[in-house]
């Protein structure tokens, strides 16, 4: 018989590194609160607290769920109870089965956990110091220096429920020390960031109006976060009689259905300014754009384009939103992380997915160009265009040659920006520049383009590209040339390539804005 080796790992370097799985205070608190919803709590209140500093800085997440006996409750804190490949229950928010441990100690290395069920409590907490001192994978029962006044539920007469409380907070500002002045400032900022978050992942159980029609609601929940609600953000503006709902369609996967929903949200100026500011959502309108894929009605991807030929985000998709409903079944198919907060569809859902999001694409074009043309600044006539390339003549030769317009304004941004910061930088530049011009292979162009003129097309300017240069030169001549809105567009659509695109120049100048 072969010889067994235990080669078991030691608890406090295992625990330490199950520490850096990639959470992040927002994503740590709403893998917690799916315990809470899975209980099926109507009631869950979160408190971050500064208390003057890291060390003393607290997470509290209370709930009137079911709550556990102790022997459940023992297994709520055993790490890898469950296994992901067991069958879960339809509305179980789960999935690894360590979610609350390892999401509690990306945060702090005290986790006191309090549950009452059938008016019976039990208190256990898992001390990351003790593990690491002892070298065991124990828990202790009771607060030990946590006051039990701090582990308060929701309301004191629930007749079940569980607070989980997180303490010595040495990782709640990331792996490093935040780049602020003022650290109770940056602890300021997680507490909004967390808010958003939760909001949006949440939002169907914030509010079961913003589920779609044909798809379960779920129960309502109420959740505060220090003392003031949280309010769903519907990402689809499903009550705005602006929004287009496409017609629904169903993909299978696993033997299952998805249900997959195209909405092509109202043009700006449709929307208020209040309304605007909120459908942009947490990461801003073109990054908010994409696919938005739920699992049990809770939020795990929002935005992106996923399947074959995914495109990246463009200023002229952003009114394109598509919904993506999961069951628990599909995990294994979706390869859904253990944060939660990835998913990507298997290899013969990518055509699928592929094509649905490019008809999305294609109907958001259409309505930004038909709202958009009539905000967009008109086209000024070609000859007006200041263009990227001049065909020069050589005095002595006589011979043509191509070289890039130093008047062009980026161009004249890039040079004028050397010259403050490095004149010798400028020099070499513009040495590159007279090299490219005399070395352009003018005959080759020539022949070729004889020989196939179409694999010469017009080129307008990749959208990216166009976006960032332009972006960057309105910048400049708002805030360094001190240049009014109409003259800082009048500039650009005067510009090769930016004169084919006003609608994405006028886009630059509402988004710079809203930023204001």
């Amino acid at each position: 018989m072969d010889e067994e080796v235990d080669l078991s790992p030691k608890p406090g370097a295992l625990i330490e590194s199950l520490r850096s799985l990639g959470y992040t205070p927002k994503t740590a608190i709403a893998d917690i609160i799916d315990n809470s919803i899975t209980a099926g709590a109507k009631r869950i209140n979160i408190d971050m607290r500064w208390n003057g500093g890291l060390e003393h800085s607290t997470v509290t997440i209370s709930d009137n769920g079911c709550g556990m006996n102790e022997e459940e409750l023992k297994l709520a804190l055993r790490p890898g109870a469950i296994s992901p490949t067991a069958i879960r229950k339809d509305k179980d928010l789960g999935r690894f089965g360590l979610g609350m441990k390892t999401a509690s100690w990306s945060i702090g290395r005290l986790m006191v956990i309090k549950s009452r069920k059938e008016r019976k409590e039990h208190i256990f907490r898992w001390d990351l110091d003790h593990v690491v001192k002892t070298e065991r994978w124990v828990v202790q029962s009771g607060t030990g220096d946590v006051e039990e006044s701090l582990l308060m539920f929701p309301t004191q007469r629930v007749k079940s429920g569980t607070v989980v409380h997180i303490a010595r907070c040495d990782k709640i500002m990331g792996s490093k020390t935040p780049n602020y002045n003022d650290n109770q400032k940056a602890h300021t900022a997680i507490v909004k960031e967390t808010r958003e978050h939760l909001e949006m992942v949440f939002h169907r159980f914030l509010d079961p109006k913003t589920t779609p029609e044909g798809q379960e609601k779920p129960s309502k929940v109420e959740m505060t976060l220090n003392g003031k609600k949280c309010v769903g953000w519907d990402p689809f503006l499903v009550s705005h009689d602006g929004t287009n709902l496409y017609e629904e369609e169903t993909v299978k996967c696993e033997g299952s259905p998805i249900k997959v929903r195209t909405y092509i949200l109202p043009h700006r100026d449709r929307l208020t300014d209040e309304q605007r500011a909120k459908a942009a959502g947490p990461k801003g309108w073109n990054l908010q754009q994409g696919f938005y894929i739920y699992r049990a009605n809770r939020l795990i991807v929002s935005g992106g384009w996923i399947g074959k030929s995914a495109a990246k985000p463009e200023e002229h998709t952003k009114l394109a939103r598509v919904s993506v409903d999961l069951i628990q079944s599909m995990d294994k198919a979706w390869n859904l992380d253990i944060l939660k907060s990835k998913a990507r569809p298997p290899a013969n859902l990518r055509d699928s997915f592929g094509r649905i999001g490019a008809a999305a694409r294609k109907e958001a074009k259409k309505a930004y160009a038909s709202r958009g043309r009539r905000a967009a600044p008109r086209r000024p006539r070609t000859g007006q265009v200041q263009p990227i390339w001049l065909a020069r003549k050589d005095k002595t030769t006589s011979n043509w040659y191509f070289e890039i317009n130093k008047e062009h304004n980026s161009t004249k941004l890039l040079l004028t920006k050397l010259l403050e910061t490095d004149p010798y930088l400028k020099k070499l530049l513009l040495s590159l520049l007279r090299l490219i011009a005399k070395t352009i292979p003018v005959s080759h162009i020539i022949a070729e383009y004889a020989e196939d003129e179409d694999a010469f097309p017009h080129y307008s300017g990749e959208e990216d590209g166009v976006r960032d240069a332009a972006e960057q030169i309105y910048r400049h001549l708002r805030e360094e040339k001190s240049l009014t809105a109409e003259r800082a567009i009048e500039i650009l659509l005067l510009l090769q390539p930016f004169n084919e695109h006003p609608e994405i120049i006028q886009g630059i100048h509402e988004n710079y804005m809203e930023s204001k």
